[in-house]
């Protein structure tokens, strides 16, 4: 594999991998408790899922080591899948990097955005928070009652 066919692989884990080795000699060099064999066919969602899959599965791992037709390609951590961004536990979103070059956003502000409301599951609680989007795997959570519940679109 040369290398820009090695960026090419990289961008598409996105978020999910560590940013500070992405060079061959870091790669070669790179410690893990694992390696883990991407499947092509794999979307980077995923990706993301089988990850945080096998980091739920087995409290040891932190660092797990991609591989792709047997050669190294990526490192991504624990933190990066199931923390910084998303539920301990819950996948991350492949995030960062995507949709960050040159002119990949239009200028000037939506006209189809609507707000959405999520009340807590609780009936009694009464927590309310606002989203711009909805992703199952990234429901807002009540910090006294778990995930909140989709209560509508804001008019």
């Amino acid at each position: 594999m040369d290398d820009e066919a090695l960026r090419d692989v990289q961008a598409r884990f996105g978020g999910l991998i560590d940013q500070e080795v992405l060079d061959r000699d870091g790669l070669a060099e790179a410690a893990a408790d694992r390696e883990f064999e991407v499947d092509p066919a794999l979307g980077t969602d995923e990706v993301a899922d089988e990850l945080s899959r096998l980091f739920r599965t087995d409290a040891r791992l932190n660092r797990v080591l991609l591989l792709h037709e047997g050669e190294r390609v990526a490192v991504s951590t624990r933190a990066l899948v199931c923390g910084t961004g998303a539920e301990p536990g819950r996948p991350a979103t492949a995030g960062a990097g995507f949709a960050t070059a040159e002119r990949s956003v239009l200028p000037g502000r939506s006209t189809r955005y609507r707000l959405l409301r999520f009340q807590c599951a609780d009936g009694m609680c009464g927590t309310t928070t606002y989203a711009s989007f909805y992703d199952d795997r990234l429901r807002p959570v009540c910090g006294s009652h778990g995930e909140m519940t989709f209560a509508g679109v804001v008019a």
